[in-house]
């Protein structure tokens, strides 16, 4: 015969078994930090600011609508990293070095465009947009199908980054040289600054920012370079 205390025992024991399995079966949402977690590398946005979409591991989409707040859209591309979004002038592109290229009008919806296009950054030279891989690049005019190039071909490989502003796209060589582009197919090697060696390159509404080491007279001073969109340059 039971007692009190082995019931007592025998009714928690049973309710235990009782609800692992709906504890299991429990749906999960995601608590903290909102709108999701994963670490995010890039964001463009609409021509006219009204939606912008960000874009990271995973296969991680967050867009943002107007004065809205940010939502987490389901994965894209399998779930493989994204490396960059761009506003083509009438839609959002999407790559990554294994996630071949996505577009999306509204950024909600979307869908593989070219599976064959993959890459770590995307610039939007007027209505040609550049997809710039390790060792290659693709180029689109007016929404036509890419055409891939080599990089090493053109002495453009191998390269430590790129960044773009007013109709240029600039990339900074891993020999510390830089070379432009404003169609992404001719380039050019112009020198910002003698005896110097870029390493990093970020651009703006202004013109470009580099940093650099001066390597004059066996000097290896860090500094920072600025080149306005007039071709002017000045250390700041």
């Amino acid at each position: 015969m039971l007692n009190r205390h082995s019931l007592s025992a025998f009714v928690l024991f049973g309710a235990f078994f009782l609800f692992i399995p709906a504890f299991l079966g429990a749906a999960w949402t995601w608590n903290e930090p909102l709108p999701q977690g994963n670490a995010l590398a890039a964001v463009a946005r609409s021509t006219d600011g009204d939606v912008v979409v960000a874009v990271g591991n995973y296969g991680t989409v967050v867009r943002k609508s107007g004065s809205g707040t940010w939502e987490a859209l389901p994965p894209i591309a399998g779930g493989v990293a994204l490396s960059a979004v761009v506003w083509s002038g009438t839609k959002f592109l999407v790559t990554g070095p294994e996630a071949g290229l996505w577009e999306s009008i509204d950024g909600l919806a979307w869908t593989l465009r070219d599976a064959a296009v993959k890459g770590d950054f995307l610039f939007a030279l007027g209505n040609t947009v550049v997809c710039l891989a390790a060792d290659s690049a693709w180029t689109s005019a007016g929404g036509a199908p890419f055409q891939q190039y080599s990089l090493k071909a053109k002495s453009l490989s191998p390269y430590r980054t790129a960044a773009f502003s007013a109709g240029t796209l600039v990339i900074v060589r891993n020999d510390g040289s830089i070379a432009s582009t404003q169609n992404g197919t001719d380039w050019t090697f112009p020198t910002v600054r003698a005896d110097t060696f870029f390493y990093t390159v970020a651009g703006g509404a202004d013109g470009f920012l580099f940093g650099a080491i001066d390597r004059t007279a066996g000097n290896a001073s860090p500094l920072l370079v600025q080149l306005n969109n007039s071709g002017e340059t000045a250390d700041i």
